[in-house]
């Protein structure tokens, strides 16, 4: 009998999203721009030691609010514009508070999905991401493999994640296509063996396949993968 194919799923911007946006949030308070804020923390803060380093170290949502505090605490230096370190807490309290929202027909997709793949998640997220956004929103009964960047230590700039995510499969990396709405860990998992994976989102390109959701994702996998085995 053939391996069975995995699919592993990015979280953000794959299968749900802020339903506020943080980025205006946290400009409006600090005196910067939305750009300027997203970029930062979200990606930048990497290129910085000690803050990178932190953001390994968080288990619980006391540690996240500790860590997003020294971030804005950061970016409010930006600005020139004072700002109490209780209220910068305050805003690390709301900023994580924002909720994710499913995107429309993720569930229904993913059941689909299930009769023909084995699931998992790929997610570049603190370790808090487990307990709280996917278990709030009921998606880990979906997946046989979470692998998230705050437990293991590694993220999606790593190849090692990509070698866990084999092994967590148990199979050849080759079974497996990653899911994501960025090129980057697409290429990096296409280095590190698995099958050509898939872009979501409305980003138009030549090097990948592309879905506009989840929902439009699973209804063309699915169809193609029932005609294979009736053939």
């Amino acid at each position: 009998m053939a391996a069975r194919q995995w699919l592993f799923f990015d979280f953000d911007d794959v299968l749900a999203h802020r339903s506020l946006d943080r980025s205006m949030l946290v400009g409006e308070r600090l005196g910067i721009s939305p750009e300027q804020a997203r970029a930062f923390y979200s990606q930048g803060y990497k290129d910085i030691p000690e803050f990178a380093k932190e953001a390994w170290k968080i288990r619980t949502t006391k540690d996240e609010v500790a860590f997003y505090t020294t971030i804005f605490t950061h970016l409010s230096g930006l600005s020139g514009q004072h700002h109490s370190h209780q209220s910068l807490v305050d805003l690390a309290v709301e900023f994580i508070a924002v909720p994710f929202e499913l995107y429309p027909g993720v569930t229904d997709g993913l059941l689909r999905l299930q009769e023909y793949f084995e699931l998992g998640i790929l997610s570049d997220a603190h370790a808090t991401r487990r307990g709280a956004e996917l278990t709030y929103l009921g998606l880990l009964p979906y997946f046989r493999a979470v692998l998230i960047s705050g437990e293991v230590g590694v993220d999606k700039s790593m190849p090692k994640f990509y070698q866990d995510a084999v092994a967590a499969a148990r199979t050849e990396a080759r079974h497996l296509r990653l899911i994501d709405d960025k090129e980057e860990p697409l290429r990096l998992s296409r280095e590190n063996g698995f099958s050509k994976g898939f872009l979501i989102g409305t980003a138009i390109s030549d090097e990948w396949e592309t879905d506009s959701s989840v929902k439009t994702l699973a209804a063309r996998l699915s169809l193609e993968r029932s005609q294979e085995l009736v053939e």
